[in-house]
């Protein structure tokens, strides 16, 4: 089985700033491939967390890889979605792969109660904070079409008046 992911970004406005479709169980080998490829070129681009649509698949899937050492194991997250999210929240300048040297603070949530599936379709429920948390969101955002920049002016807007 055969997956292309490219060997350096290329905006695709197309997949990127469109919702990503629901994804399918049916092929879990394959859907290990998939993540198994996008964790590979997230790793190489110096990432923490990578969306199909970012590869320009519109799919929702993402990888997350926020600790390196030898506890740090990788979320493959198939058709995510946060179920609860804490009032309180914190802001933090975020990078993404897709827009290389452009960073902008961002307000998300300190806290989310989460569910996704692994790539057998079994369901996972979970609490993240800081960054997995923040990473959680930012790559969700990716399976809804947001972009960081679209983001940052949304919570930036200026009230006139």
């Amino acid at each position: 089985m055969k997956v292309k992911i490219p060997s350096k970004f290329k905006f695709q406005d197309t997949v990127l700033l469109t919702v990503a479709k629901p994804f399918d169980f049916t092929k879990p080998e394959k859907n290990l491939h998939l993540a198994t490829k996008m964790l590979d070129f997230m790793k190489k681009s110096k990432g923490i967390g990578l969306a199909a649509p970012q590869v320009g698949i519109s799919a929702r899937v993402f990888v997350i890889q926020t600790d390196f050492g030898l506890s740090g194991m990788p979320m493959l997250c198939f058709n995510p979605r946060i179920v609860k999210h804490s009032k309180e929240l914190v802001q933090i300048e975020e990078g993404c792969l897709s827009f290389p040297g452009e960073t902008f603070k961002i307000k998300r949530s300190a806290m989310i109660d989460v569910e996704y599936h692994n790539h057998k379709g079994e369901l996972i429920k979970g609490i993240l904070t800081g960054i997995k948390s923040i990473c959680f969101q930012h790559e969700l955002d990716h399976l809804d079409g947001i972009v960081m920049k679209k983001r940052f002016e949304e919570q930036n807007e200026k009230v006139s008046g």
